[in-house]
């Protein structure tokens, strides 16, 4: 089971008004009407090297998950990749990104595991660690 504090990029695509929003970390809302695409498109636009960022199995509220639960989140970093980063004709998720208006695949060529690691106890955690 995945925890429900991090962020889905599934539920950052599609149509903006399908799209439920969530409540940020800082209290603040969120409506998702400017999230991956959009946000990959606009770094494709002003000729930047877009870098993915994906959720490392820990949280701002201490909660980490255990090592011998990690498949789920691993199996939804790679979805995303596929999503991003394949040809419509190769699978599912490459066509996903076609019918939501994205005809060529993400450049991909750099990911982020983790962000801001400094700010929790858990930092010394390697990567090794999170998804090996």
């Amino acid at each position: 089971m995945l925890l429900k504090i991090n962020i889905r990029w599934n539920n950052t695509v599609g149509l903006l008004e399908n799209r439920a929003g969530r409540r940020e970390t800082w209290a603040v809302y969120n409506t998702e009407g400017f999230r991956l695409i959009e946000l990959l498109t606009f770094v494709e636009d002003i000729g930047a090297t877009p870098m993915l960022a994906v959720y490392a199995r820990y949280s701002l509220n201490g909660k980490v998950v255990p090592q011998d639960e990690r498949q789920p989140y691993i199996d939804e970093v790679i979805k995303e990749l596929n999503f991003l980063t394949v040809p419509a004709s190769n699978n599912s998720m490459g066509a996903l990104h076609e019918r939501l208006g994205r005809s060529q695949p993400f450049d991909i060529k750099y990911v982020e595991i983790g962000n801001e690691d400094f700010l929790l106890q858990v930092h010394t955690v390697t990567v090794g660690q999170l998804f090996t």
